[in-house]
């Protein structure tokens, strides 16, 4: 299981002991859409580090009627006064093509829409996402039983 830049590393594994992966909202099949909201309220948290900032920019990734967890918000607050993240992950190449794969993503997801994924996932791994509703980008945050049926499935 993979999510965002996690998900364009794991579908380059040409390890024979991996025979699925799920990948849930997967960087690396096409860029990242960044609107206007997007770009001030990361930019907010690079530059501003606090908790407060850090719930914005979680409210922004999340899909409707979800509230960011105080746990999440405390970690996106540790990541942004401790880590330096990288952006677009670009194309990932694609590893062994006989592993069964799964794509989630939200029907809200700020960073990969579905409008814009659907294609790069249909092109590169030959599959249909599945679209998850009422989800952003934080899917495995807003939906973790949609993810347990994905591994599961």
């Amino acid at each position: 299981m993979g999510h965002s830049l996690g998900a364009a590393i794991a579908p380059a594994s040409d390890s024979p002991r991996v025979g699925r992966q799920v990948l849930v909202s997967p960087g690396g099949l096409t860029r990242l859409r960044l609107s206007p909201a997007v770009v001030n309220a990361s930019a907010a948290w690079v530059l501003r580090r606090s908790p407060a900032v850090g719930a914005g920019l979680l409210r922004t990734m999340h899909g409707p009627d979800h509230t960011p967890r105080r746990m999440l918000v405390d970690w996106m607050t540790l990541v942004a006064k401790h880590v330096r993240t990288s952006t677009d992950p670009g194309k990932a190449p694609i590893g062994a093509p006989d592993v069964d794969r799964s794509v989630l993503v939200g029907d809200h997801d700020v960073f990969l829409p579905v409008r814009a994924l659907a294609p790069a996932v249909r092109d590169t791994l030959g599959i249909e996402p599945h679209v998850v509703p009422s989800a952003g980008h934080l899917v495995i945050e807003e939906q973790p039983a949609r993810l347990v049926s994905a591994c599961l499935g």
